[in-house]
């Protein structure tokens, strides 16, 4: 894999994908498809959160990639 396809897929087959599931997780949130139980909203906050942190942690990588530094904290 060349650094231009890692690139790419950090960038967007890996960040594409979650913004699709923060943003369903969203619309659930807001009651867009009708009212959650108190279970069903914790799980979906879980869920939202974990995708949250994961696309920042993508974008860190990235960053890092692309400037040619370590991402670890």
């Amino acid at each position: 894999m060349t650094r231009e396809e890692l690139r790419r897929k950090l960038r967007h087959d890996l960040r594409s994908p979650l913004a699709v599931i923060l943003g369903r997780a969203e619309l659930l949130l807001e009651g867009v498809y009708g009212e959650l139980n108190a279970d069903q909203r914790r799980s979906l906050e879980v869920v939202a959160r974990n995708a949250e942190r994961l696309t920042r942690e993508l974008e860190a990588v990235a960053e890092a990639f692309d400037e040619g530094t370590d991402p670890s904290p």
